[in-house]
């Protein structure tokens, strides 16, 4: 991964991807640190309960992943897929326990925009990793995008 120090874009996206990795990363290690509040969450799934419960051990686990590469700088394919599964299953997962449960949606509606927020930051996150020199003749970045 190159970051050409002299172009703003590129400055942007590392500091992007560094902050996010690292706040990503504290999210994870805080979820473990208070596990059984976040088991606890996942009692309102009516049926799907145990799963919850289960996922609620891998969920931290795919942020502390995500977060560390990221902020690295490293493998960040694997980066983009367990911070996408992990955050993208918190948005869902909020609204699926209204349907689950007794629990009012316009309970869950702040934490489920919370959610879609962290999801904005990590898509431009995942776009701005791709900092290369789009200067060669054919146009293209050298790394699946074209030059913008």
């Amino acid at each position: 991964m190159c970051c050409d120090i002299k172009n703003p874009k590129c400055v942007a996206g590392l500091v992007l991807r560094v902050s996010f990795g690292l706040s990503l990363l504290f999210l994870g290690i805080a979820h473990y640190m208070r596990l059984q509040g976040l088991v606890s969450m996942m009692d309102g799934l009516g049926p799907l309960t145990v799963v919850g419960q289960l996922w609620a051990y891998v969920l931290p686990a795919l942020m502390i992943v995500a977060g560390a590469l990221f902020a690295i700088g490293m493998y960040i394919e694997v980066a983009a897929w367990a911070g996408g599964l992990a955050l993208g299953s918190i948005a869902a997962g909020m609204m699926l326990q209204p349907v689950l449960s007794a629990v009012g949606i316009a309970d869950m509606m702040p934490a489920t925009v919370n959610a879609f927020l962290w999801l904005l930051v990590y898509y431009f996150t995942v776009k701005s990793c791709c900092c290369c020199k789009c200067g060669n003749a054919s146009g293209s970045c050298g790394c699946g995008g074209m030059k913008k």
